[in-house]
């Protein structure tokens, strides 16, 4: 009888552990927080390869024309070259691997003698517009970018992002836009990105599909090569321009103008909404037959709610993480994300002052950085695995080896 007893306990466990793996894997789990992930045959994926990474070295920026990195934005490692941002005097550096200088491109002016504040520039429009044209304006365009905010490395160009929100001149208005250099720093050609009104983070996929953060609304605006784009989680279309001229009408009344934000940003706690939205990363991996669909994603941090959402590219929410189910503490205000070619994803953890490395079914690999990060701004993988950190608190930036 107690052989019979056991063997009935032991098949309704077995009945049991079927019928959930059939919820894990048949289910509708969108939008749920750290979900059971299968592969493409509904089968779970039972080996983690562990990675390890320890500190390689560091550089501070002593041999740039100021001396030293001031405010630093952005990092992109290459093969053979890393390039840093550094957003205070709108350059962006070439270095070698070893941290020594190349040659640095931008205009070289520092950003708080010309730009404004979000708040000041509101109240001091017109300060502002006679600041930036037209003379400034001419010559800032002749360098390119003004406020270079992140930096990507895809197909062996370098795409630097200017985040300049406002068109302050009629004859020369300035806006976010995308300028692509060769990884010489040869200017190469431009795209303008109209609908979003202060980008903070750029990914470029292989396929050319461009993916950029919007801080003021909180949300991510997806362009294709041509520049045509389709905005996600904004039913107004309102372009960047309009929104930011409609703000400055509205100055002088705190209320109107606090109610208009609140309608037209995406902020908040729910599932679809962003809180200090941050870095974002596109991923296509890309096979001996050509790039796969299957696992092609888009990683945004929601900074300020502590979490990393996956969309497809058509922004439907697939997943959530916040951290508390993958075997480390929550995540503490994550500020950017990168994948690296086998589909590992690298979440740069800020508050936490760490790195967190989950593979492509979302599972946790390693955590590193902890005593070596400050204050964690960007991060970079390069094509051989390193990681590199582009610290503002160290003003430095950070190289981590991969083993």
């Amino acid at each position: 009888m107690l052989h019979k007893g056991m063997t009935v306990t032991l098949f309704m466990i077995a009945v049991l552990i079927v019928a959930v793996a059939c919820l894990g894997s048949n289910g509708d789990d969108s939008g749920k927080v750290n979900p059971v992930l299968h592969d493409s045959d509904g089968n779970a994926v039972q080996n983690i390869q562990q990675i390890e990474f320890s500190l390689a070295g560091t550089f501070d920026g002593s041999e740039t024309p100021v001396g030293k990195f001031t405010s630093l934005s952005a990092v992109a490692a290459g093969r053979d070259n890393v390039f840093v941002a550094d957003r205070d005097y709108s350059f962006v550096y070439i270095f070698g691997r070893d941290g020594k200088l190349e040659k640095p491109i931008g205009c070289g002016f520092r950003v708080e003698d010309y730009v404004l504040d979000d708040e000041s520039m509101l109240d001091s429009y017109s300060h502002a517009e006679y600041e930036l044209a037209p003379e400034l304006a001419n010559e800032i365009a002749l360098h390119r970018f003004f406020r270079p905010e992140d930096l990507e490395i895809t197909a062996g160009h370098l795409y630097v992002l200017s985040s300049f929100m406002a068109n302050l001149s009629s004859m020369n208005p300035l806006g976010p836009c995308i300028f692509e250099f060769t990884l010489e720093g040869q200017y190469y050609e431009e795209r303008k990105i109209s609908q979003v009104i202060f980008p903070m983070r750029l990914s470029v996929a292989p396929t050319m599909l461009i993916t950029a953060s919007d801080a003021v609304v909180n949300d991510v605006a997806i362009y294709i090569a041509d520049g045509v784009n389709s905005y996600i989680n904004n039913e107004k279309g309102v372009s960047g321009r309009s929104y930011y001229l409609n703000e400055v009408k509205m100055k002088d009344n705190p209320e109107e103008l606090s109610a208009y934000r609140a309608e037209h940003s995406n902020r908040g706690l729910g599932k679809e909404q962003y809180s200090g939205i941050s870095g974002v990363a596109s991923y296509v991996p890309e096979t001996d037959e050509g790039l796969m669909d299957e696992w092609a994603k888009v990683l945004v941090c929601d900074t300020g709610n502590d979490r990393v959402k996956i969309l497809d590219f058509n922004g439907r929410i697939l997943r959530i993480i916040n951290g508390s189910a993958l075997g480390v503490n929550g995540f503490l205000q994550p500020v950017d994300v990168e994948v690296d070619t086998d589909g590992n994803i690298f979440i740069l953890d800020g508050d936490a002052q760490r790195v967190v490395v989950l593979d492509k079914y979302f599972r946790f690999l390693c955590g590193f950085g902890s005593g070596d990060i400050v204050e964690g701004q960007a991060i970079s993988v390069d094509p051989m695995g390193d990681v590199w950190i582009a610290d503002k608190g160290k003003a430095m930036i950070l190289h981590f080896e991969r083993h």
